[in-house]
Parts: C-alpha cells; structure tokens; sequence
C-alpha cells in the first residue's frame, strides 16, 4: 500500500511538473513576443460597466473615458453631489451613466445597490473598484476609527463590491474585475501604515479569488493596477524625490493606461516602469537592503509635507 502511495505521488509530482513547464514555455513565449508584436486587444463596448469613487479623481476619469467608448455606466459614489455633476457631464457628452449614492464600505447598502442596478440598469459585466482614501499620520497617532475607515473603505467595500457583482458576471458568463491598488500595496512607507496594510490586504484578497476563480475554469478576467502618486488632491502636498523616473502622474495617462491594460487582459500594472525593476531587486537583496531602497525611493520623507484635501469626505476616489 505505501509503495503504491508513493508510486501514485511520484506520477502526480511529475504530470504537475510537466503542466507547469508546458504553460511556462507557452507564456515565457509569448511575453518575449509581446515585446515586438501587438496583443491581442479586447473590445469593451455596450457593456454594463460599474465604477465606484466617481465623484473625482480617477474613479470619474474612467467613467468618463468608458462611456465615451459606447458603454452604459453605474457611477457610485458617496458624495452624491459630486456624483450627479459626474452623471451631468457623461450624459451631455452623449454617454448613458446611472448614478447611485452608497457607502460601498457598508455590505447591505451594497446588497441594496446591487438590487436597484440589476432592476434600473442590468448585470453588471465589468467593475472597477477605485474608492479609497488616506489618513496620512504616523503609526503611533493613528486613532481607531482612522484604521477602521482606511480598512472599511479600501478593502472591506472591495469585498463587498466584487463578491456581489462577481454573481452577475457568473451569470452573464464573463467579466471582469479592476481593482485599483497602490504602490504602497508593494512597498511600505512612512506615515502610511495603515493605507499600506489595506493596500497589501487587497493584492492578496484578488489574488486569493483569482485562483478560486482559475479553479472554476470561468472566464473571468482580474486586473490589479498599481500606481504611484497622482495628481488629484488626495495625496496633496506629496512630493517625490525623484520626479525625473518617479513624477506624480496624471490623471488622464493612468486612466488610459488602466483601460489599456484591460483590454489587454493583463493581470498586474505598476506605475511607473521602474517600480518592477525595484520589485525585482526587492525580493533578491538582503533584508536589511529593502530599508535602504525605501530610503532611496524617498518613502522616509515623501509624506512629510503631506495635506490631502482640505474637505476629506467619508469614501473620495481612488487617487494612489
């Protein structure tokens, strides 16, 4: 019995092997490929799109960018006033946009949202989650209800969210989930403990479901982006330390960027470049080294002179 145990161990360690190296050679290809030739791009188009933190800030940029291709779009937000004027300017534009307040922090508004879309609008087949916000104090200043609302709104509302409209795009048969992250989801830094906690809880909770959803063999499609600053007022008064290889971004180049690479299918996006080369370098130094790269990123004193916006609202749009 135990021979035959480990004989059926053995067959299994090298068919695992072989599926491995097999799907590895096939990508490792066609990432070499991708270098010189075009990938293969995805029409999004007369989709039902959802958008959380569309108020300002990216979340409207990509709203905005997504109706203007032809898609209908549910713009939620918190600030229902900033959302309506959001709504306004799609439809004058000639694009169709839906606008719902809700707490996305809050599971039965959710519940409740998803209700009245389904009714108003339809299934929902895309969803970008891009509400958050930032308290920006140093750890031993943080108050409990600094860390319950940074953990409410950036990662317990991405639960929320994708675990209620994942059900219409099992349904419809496709989707596809966009989660926006941070840099500090990769890198931890100075007078963001708690931002950088829900943003590296949120890598690994779409990371998570991503296989869960692998497993299922559905054809559901996760993106992660992984920007640095942006120039939105969420992060106001950061300053970068090397704004040559590491500017404060734009929020129209993001947007563009995010739609791109969902087009594209892809699974993670950093911005900008060079933060997968410090990834890399990252995970190979010593650990005593990563103290130091920090330090020459500037996360030691990028939040130094750090503001935000004058009037922080419950849930405001993802901006880092």
């Amino acid at each position: 019995m135990c021979v035959r145990s480990f004989i059926a161990a053995c067959l299994t360690f090298i068919k695992d092997v072989y599926e491995l190296y097999k799907v590895g050679i096939y990508e490792w290809f066609w990432a070499f490929a991708y270098l010189f030739v075009k990938r293969k791009r995805k029409v999004i188009r007369n989709e039902n799109i959802l958008v959380t933190g569309t108020g300002s800030g990216i979340g409207k940029d990509l709203a905005t960018k997504l109706a203007a291709m032809g898609n209908t779009i549910i713009c939620v937000d918190i600030n229902d006033e900033a959302n309506k004027q959001t709504v306004r300017e799609i439809v004058q534009s000639g694009g169709r946009a839906h606008g719902y307040c809700c707490n996305v922090a809050q599971h039965d508004q959710v519940i409740n949202l998803h209700q009245q879309t389904v009714r108003e609008v339809g299934k929902v087949s895309y969803l970008f989650n891009v509400a958050g916000v930032v308290s920006g104090k140093l750890f031993r200043d943080l108050q409990p209800s600094d860390v319950k609302r940074t953990m409410d709104v950036n990662v317990l509302s991405v639960f929320w969210v994708t675990q209620t409209y994942l059900e219409d795009m099992r349904e419809l048969g496709y989707g596809h989930v966009t989660t926006i992250s941070s840099v500090a989801g990769l890198f931890g830094s100075i007078k963001l403990v708690d931002y950088c906690a829900s943003k590296f809880a949120v890598m690994g909770l779409v990371e998570a479901l991503r296989f869960e959803i692998a497993q299922e063999k559905l054809p559901i499609e996760f993106t992660m982006v992984n920007p640095y600053f942006i120039k939105t007022g969420m992060f106001e008064g950061v300053i970068s330390k090397w704004p040559l290889v590491m500017p404060m971004l734009e929020t129209g180049w993001v947007g563009d960027k995010i739609i791109q690479a969902v087009e594209h299918n892809r699974w993670i996006v950093v911005m900008p470049r060079i933060f997968y080369y410090l990834m890399l370098v990252k995970a190979f130094c010593p650990d005593r080294v990563s103290v130091h790269i920090n330090k020459f990123m500037g996360t030691f004193d990028v939040m130094e002179h750090f503001r935000g916006r004058s009037e922080p609202q419950e849930a405001k749009s993802k901006d880092s």
